[in-house]
């Protein structure tokens, strides 16, 4: 299930409280329906069910159009989905993190030219530098349940000065570990951690999300783009 950003402060914007209800549903839906690079694959029989209302085509066109790159007749972009989402433009993906490398692959394979990164690292590569990616993958170790543990809990006592014991994590927490760790290293987990550790306040001033192992697995991809972002972290500045 995928996981990500929404904004509360579109209930208060000019242009969505005077859309229709069901062109608000609409607007909503299909943010949360595109993929992680915001593009959406257009289906109104499948958006008019959830939402329970028939969609005009000829209106959704005329109320989006500043809204959505239409890439063709299946597939939509939505414009501003990266800057909320990765807090840069799509030009300033950065292709060493693996959460921004995603989205730039996705930018590719669509071939969106008006908003694609410029001298993006996946254009015009040899096919050797392809095959030396694919074995270098093929080579990359599976991060284990055991150095989760070991990392957590020395992350977290050196930054936030609380001894961590954790031993275990649950079924479901070991499954979303396996899948994480088939395009993640070690590294990257622990730039992850340190993107959840070093947020100067976490909402509600909970710090439980900073002891919460399901949690960081969930929202990964964004504590791993936090440590990597050098002026934003998610809910504070940097140290």
């Amino acid at each position: 299930m995928a996981k990500r950003f929404t904004d509360s402060e579109k209930w208060k914007d000019a242009w969505f409280m005077d859309l229709p209800i069901k062109y608000k549903l609409f607007w909503i839906y299909i943010l949360d329906d595109c993929n992680n690079g915001g593009i959406w694959k257009v289906n109104f029989k499948v958006a008019s069910f959830f939402i329970g209302e028939h969609l005009e085509y000829s209106e959704v066109m005329r109320i989006f159009k500043e809204r959505v790159y239409v890439i063709s007749n299946e597939y939509w972009f939505i414009e501003g989905f990266i800057k909320y989402q990765y807090k840069c433009n799509a030009k300033e993906l950065n292709p060493k993190n693996k959460a921004h490398l995603s989205v730039i692959r996705l930018l590719d394979e669509f071939k969106i030219e008006k908003i694609k990164p410029l001298e993006s690292p996946l254009l015009g590569t040899k096919d050797k530098d392809k095959d030396k990616d694919k074995d270098k993958d093929k080579e990359m170790e599976v991060y284990t349940k055991t150095e989760f543990l070991q990392d957590w809990n020395k992350l977290r006592t050196k930054h936030l000065k609380k001894p961590s014991f954790l031993n275990s994590i649950t079924f479901d927490d070991d499954n979303l570990l396996n899948n994480l760790s088939k395009d993640n290293n070690r590294d990257d987990f622990t730039s992850a951690m340190v993107g959840l550790f070093k947020q100067k306040k976490l909402p509600n001033d909970s710090t439980s999300m900073q002891s919460n192992p399901s949690h960081f697995l969930k929202f990964f991809n964004s504590y791993l783009t936090a440590y990597h972002d050098t002026n934003d972290m998610l809910y504070g500045k940097k140290e």
